[in-house]
């Protein structure tokens, strides 16, 4: 699956804090195929904010990343 990556569902948990029941939240055009073990998941950063896009879409918001501080449009 080009442009996708295998995040098992310990590392979704992990990493970003997002549990099984919340993958619902992510926008379902990030979302490849999940079984048991985890989830493929499109892992591009198009606003080049540091976060993957899935992410962003977790959250809800866009979040941009200036060098001396962190701004949060929502």
């Amino acid at each position: 699956m080009d442009g996708y990556e295998f995040i098992s569902f310990d590392e979704l948990y992990n990493v970003y804090e997002i549990t099984r029941e919340e993958l619902n939240m992510i926008d379902s055009s990030f979302i490849g195929e999940t079984n048991n073990d985890g989830v493929w998941l499109y892992i591009s950063d198009k606003d080049e904010n540091g976060l993957p896009d899935f992410y962003d879409s977790y959250l809800g918001i866009d979040v941009i990343l200036k060098p001396s501080q962190g701004v949060v449009f929502g």
